[in-house]
């Protein structure tokens, strides 16, 4: 504790009037001012109206709180100075003693926990022990307003918390009476202890950040039983702050902690978590959904450092989408992107593009969609569509989820022996006739079954003059019947040709 935070616990409980508020150096104790004895910067010096100023004057910046104002010039200008009555002489000097005592004990509280955290001690345990140090219950937050984990030790008798906890998610009421404070506040990168109203409970909250490196990962809130609440468990909340992030640090969750409210809510929705609280959360924190959007996962060249691609792609996503949303996970960069419906979709991810070769290797895109909740199974699109690529040794870097959709499907047979079954007999028996004869019939089916009503297109394609390509369908109904009006067929032989072409695939990767 210092000189300046002394006067503002003071504030309300004791009256001092401060004079010189001019150094900020630690109070390690408290004792009466003996000019005849060596005076030092980290004690807190009283002195009542008895005290002589003429019989010496200090030889160093003091901390000092009298009853009479020490003459002009005695205190140098690096000094601390309050003034008080001589009724109020002895109480104050019992709180002041009393709080530097608290201030011993909360650092002392403090050390404990922070080497329960080194230790490995368990997350229960910690919590508990704070706890048990502000002697309150303690719940901790995540910053999408989801529990993460809550005392046992002491009761909790505000029953709409004690809902929370079951229900794993904070109040709209309370979630919404966070932001207004949190929008008002110059710093917020601060765990300094508020605080929070709600006004569907009788009772006050103490809340305090949980900050990571700068960044808000979630809140520590205290509750109260009814008891008003003491300075020093102000005083005490941000150290169990600060233990706290260093104890969530070590959770194998600790990624979709260390961004933003966007961040968190996207990761717990990627991640199939919490899809319950998820539609009030984001309601109450007043963020905007995107009507249409898709989902994207790039991986980046390790070109760059992590913390550079991070502050690169923030910087460039910003401009390309400013209403993105972006979280790591399993060691991606997962993105949400806001898509205008009417307008192509290659368009507007061209700038996208544009990122490949600057620190980002690879881009995978889902398909488009208009719920935002729905967005854990247009991730596993993406996730698919990676593993197909590095199956398959597909070398793209700008993938479509929408043009590899059928090799997708073909991924999920575990047996390709059967697989191989489906093919239309026509395809076996072309590819066999060519290769003792020479021909192409296998390429001209593809094409007439690609252009089955329009069989000029289809011998434009392979260059072929139509009289030519009637001459090989002839050639090929000699050898296999095939009815082009049946669209049954035409879709057989369709599925046959990518079936065809995904184990081509594959044959190549084994």
């Amino acid at each position: 504790m210092d000189f300046h935070q002394l006067i503002q616990t003071a504030h309300g409980q004791i009256s001092l009037q401060p004079i010189s508020l001019e150094n900020n150096h630690p109070i390690e104790s408290i004792q009466m001012l003996d000019l005849s004895q060596s005076l030092k910067s980290t004690i807190l010096y009283f002195a009542d109206d008895t005290i002589d100023y003429k019989y010496q004057k200090p030889d160093r910046s003091i901390q000092l709180i009298a009853v009479k104002k020490p003459p002009e010039g005695w205190l140098d200008e690096h000094s601390n100075l309050a003034l008080l009555t001589q009724k109020d002489f002895i109480p104050t000097f019992n709180w002041i003693h009393q709080q530097i005592y608290q201030s011993i004990q909360m650092s002392n509280h403090f050390s404990r926990l922070i080497g329960m955290s080194l230790r490995g001690d368990s997350k229960q345990d910690i919590i508990n022990t704070a706890a048990e140090f502000l002697q309150a219950p303690l719940i901790v937050i995540d910053s999408g307003f989801q529990v993460l984990t809550a005392s046992t030790n002491l009761p909790i008798l505000d029953t709409l918390w004690a809902e929370n906890l079951q229900r794993g998610y904070c109040t709209y009421e309370f979630i919404v009476a966070v932001n207004q404070i949190t929008s008002k506040m110059n710093t917020p990168a601060s765990s300094k202890a508020y605080e929070i109203l709600c006004p569907k409970s009788p009772y006050t909250k103490l809340i305090s950040k949980i900050i990571w490196n700068g960044t808000l990962i979630g809140y520590t809130i205290m509750l109260t039983n009814g008891s008003p609440f003491e300075p020093w468990q102000m005083d005490l909340l941000p150290d169990i702050s600060y233990v706290i992030s260093d104890m969530l640090s070590k959770s194998p969750h600790f990624p979709a902690l260390t961004g933003s409210m966007r961040s968190t809510l996207l990761y717990q929705l990627i991640d199939g978590s919490a899809t319950d609280s998820l539609a009030i959360r984001m309601k109450a924190t007043g963020i905007q959904l995107p009507d249409y959007m898709c989902c994207v996962a790039m991986t980046d060249d390790s070109s760059l450092s992590a913390k550079q691609y991070d502050r690169y792609l923030d910087t460039q996503l910003m401009q390309i989408s400013p209403n993105h949303f972006r979280c790591t996970y399993q060691g991606q960069t997962i993105l949400l992107l806001p898509l205008v419906k009417d307008v192509p979709v290659g368009d507007q991810l061209k700038p996208l593009q544009d990122l490949l070769g600057k620190g980002v290797q690879n881009i995978y895109v889902s398909s488009c969609f208009d719920d935002f909740y729905s967005c854990h199974h247009y991730y596993k699109q993406v996730q698919s569509l990676e593993n197909l690529c590095n199956n398959a040794h597909i070398t793209e870097q700008f993938i479509l989820y929408d043009n590899f959709r059928f090799l997708d499907l073909m991924q999920h047979f575990n047996d390709l022996s059967i697989l191989r079954t489906y093919r239309h007999p026509a395809l076996e028996l072309l590819r066999e006739y060519d290769v003792k004869n020479g021909t192409d019939l296998y390429e001209t089916l593809k094409m007439a079954v690609r252009y089955p009503t329009n069989h000029s297109r289809a011998a434009s394609e392979l260059y072929l003059h139509r009289n030519t390509m009637s001459y090989r369908i002839k050639k090929i109904n000699s050898l296999i019947e095939i009815d082009y009006d049946s669209p049954d067929e035409m879709f057989y032989l369709t599925l046959s040709f990518r079936i065809e072409a995904y184990l081509q695939i594959i044959d190549k990767t084994l």
